[in-house]
């Protein structure tokens, strides 16, 4: 079985290896929050690091688009013009060039949109199919790549910036209620949700789900910013504590 067998096209959400990409990514950001300070002791392997993670998202989008024509199967959907394919491309550019204003545009959006694609895999290919290792690649790698940013490089992201960064989403998705028709997309998903997280807006019908959907992404911006903080307050402690103890 090769990495582009058809017969792989199995995947159901919550499956074994679902849970397991899962709990993958759950240990990096353990060891990312809990190594954090070690990182900036070596300035090189951080380089390294975000180089490496940048171009491997970059590699792995590539070769998706390859395959993807090769398989005549080509459409409008393949434009960048999603969140999760807006935040992989800003935050590949971010890692290569430290670019803090693209992180504080993309943050909640990446955030966001990682978790949400990591637990409700809208995703066909079953392990070792390219295309698993590509969705949950991505996605991981994107989420860490942020949270590195917050952790260890220590940028900042403003409540202002989650209003900025919301609007600007709000204006994009409006902006797709027309280009989704004409086009016969699905971006930002304002044509349909993804079949996992339907039932949760199709009891509002037509066309209140978006509302409803809309209404929910802000209060996961919030949700985001407040995980922001918390990292934040934790950093803040831990820097704390050690200048209290040595004044003792």
């Amino acid at each position: 079985m090769g990495w582009f067998d058809e017969s792989l096209k199995i995947f159901s959400i919550f499956s074994l290896s679902h849970i397991l990409a899962i709990g993958f990514f759950a240990v990096l950001i353990t060891g990312l929050l809990l190594f954090r300070n070690v990182f900036p002791r070596h300035p090189r392997w951080m380089r390294g690091l975000e180089i490496g993670a940048g171009s491997l998202m970059l590699i792995l989008q590539a070769i998706f688009y390859a395959w993807t024509f090769a398989l005549g199967e080509a459409t409008w959907d393949l434009l960048p013009l999603g969140v999760c394919h807006l935040s992989m491309f800003i935050t590949s550019i971010t890692l290569f060039f430290r670019w803090e204003k693209g992180f504080r545009f993309i943050f909640p959006w990446a955030v966001m949109g990682a978790i949400l694609s990591l637990v409700i895999a809208d995703l066909s290919y079953e392990f070792p199919h390219f295309r698993f290792f590509h969705y949950f690649l991505n996605h991981g790698i994107f989420l860490l790549a942020n949270l590195w940013f917050v952790v260890v490089r220590k940028w900042t992201f403003t409540y202002r910036s989650l209003w900025i960064s919301a609007t600007v989403l709000f204006l994009l998705s409006m902006a797709m209620l027309v280009i989704n028709p004409w086009l016969g997309t699905n971006h930002l998903f304002m044509d349909h949700l993804p079949e996992a997280a339907e039932p949760l807006f199709s009891w509002l019908g037509d066309p209140w789900w978006i509302a409803g959907f809309i209404f929910s992404v802000i209060v996961m911006f919030h949700l985001v910013f407040g995980l922001y903080c918390l990292l934040r307050k934790m950093d803040e402690r831990k820097t704390r504590v050690p200048s209290e103890q040595s004044t003792e």
